[in-house]
């Protein structure tokens, strides 16, 4: 799915991954919130691309997390947008590359995010990430993590996707995406990347589960 305030954006990134011969399909495209929430909702991507351009499509990508905690984001922003590409990766990207990528590369990082992983481009978001780690770096407290949530995060932090969760649990999608919203309010974080730190910073959770 392809999320974009501007229309052109939105066409060219459709035309580049029809042309690509990857194994993408476009299942929707939206340009506001509304329009996203909905989208997302009804078809039920496996990975959402959002263009950054300014403090709405930040709260689109938020919202999107919120709305689909099992649903990798990739975000693509400016190159020297420090501070966007850290804002995005706190409201829950799975992946961040900048607008000059060339097009193989972010069909390869949709690849990634709609398996599971992350996906960075190294030239604007290493640094970022790292700062994002050391932010975060004070102890977390413990939470009430049910055995179930437990085991949806074990398998979240190897880097299954929520439909790889469902199969080895043996549950539907969206049961798993209620456990991980559940997971994501109790640690206080945004997305798989804040959620995996946490679990590496707590080995607790993983003995207890």
């Amino acid at each position: 799915m392809v999320v974009d305030a501007h229309q052109a954006c939105r066409f060219a990134v459709s035309q580049t991954i029809a042309r690509s011969g990857d194994p993408l399909t476009i299942v929707a495209e939206a340009g506001c919130e509304s329009g996203a929430l909905a989208a997302a909702a009804g078809c039920a991507p496996d990975a959402i691309l959002v263009g950054l351009d300014g403090p709405r499509s930040l709260e689109i990508l938020r919202r999107l997390v919120e709305a689909q905690p099992g649903i990798g984001i990739l975000a693509v922003a400016d190159a020297d947008g420090n501070e966007t590409i850290m804002d995005a990766i706190r409201a829950g990207a799975s992946g961040i590359v900048s607008r000059s990528t060339d097009p193989p590369a972010v069909i390869r990082a949709l690849l990634r995010i709609a398996g599971g992983e992350h996906a960075f481009d190294g030239s604007v978001a290493l640094a970022d990430v790292v700062e994002l780690v050391r932010e975060t770096s004070n102890e977390p407290p413990y939470p009430s993590l049910t055995g179930r949530e437990r085991e949806v995060l074990d398998r979240l932090a190897t880097g299954l996707s929520a439909k790889e969760i469902a199969g080895r649990l043996f549950v539907s999608r969206r049961t798993v995406e209620s456990h991980l919203a559940n997971v994501y309010r109790k640690l206080g974080v945004h997305g798989r990347i804040q959620a995996t730190l946490a679990y590496r910073r707590h080995p607790a959770w993983r003995r207890s589960s």
